[in-house]
């Protein structure tokens, strides 16, 4: 999916984050071509939300997904997102989610034409996504395995 890239007026930059066991591979296919400038590679870091903070568009081409995490956190952080027909649609939590098939001008279109999503207040679809209910539940769940009665 890095050939989307090419041929575009440079508007764009990919910001690739993780330590995937393709990243070798990506870089050494990729070293050449003009767009490399476009590509921005970043190792693991446990402080991903920051970066998704500073995203217009979250992108998911992912061959084979269990259920992408990923996702649900880019969307609560009010990302437009783009994944594969490969992920589960359970993923889904907000509007702003479109599913693209695994076709290099299909992604190159649905990314041409999605509109970047500056307001950041999103309402999540299923309220046990959000921080409140989550760390209500974890406590309970941990006061109950640790025997603690409140």
């Amino acid at each position: 999916m890095f050939g989307m890239l090419s041929g575009t007026n440079n508007k764009y930059k990919l910001l690739l984050i993780g330590d995937g066991e393709l990243k070798k591979e990506i870089i050494k296919e990729n070293e050449a071509k003009p767009f490399m400038n476009n590509i921005i590679f970043i190792d693991y870091v446990p402080n991903i939300y920051d970066y998704v903070q500073a995203m217009d568009i979250f992108i998911l081409p992912s061959k084979f997904e269990g259920l992408g995490i990923v996702l649900i956190e880019a969307q609560a952080a009010g990302c437009k997102c783009i994944a594969s027909t490969n992920v589960p649609k359970e993923v889904q939590v907000t509007d702003n989610i479109e599913f693209v098939e695994l076709d290099e001008q299909k992604w190159i279109n649905t990314i041409e034409s999605t509109e970047t999503n500056h307001d950041r207040n999103v309402r999540l679809y299923d309220e046990s996504y959000d921080i409140k209910n989550t760390t209500k539940v974890l406590s309970d769940f941990y006061i109950k395995i640790g025997g603690k009665n409140e």
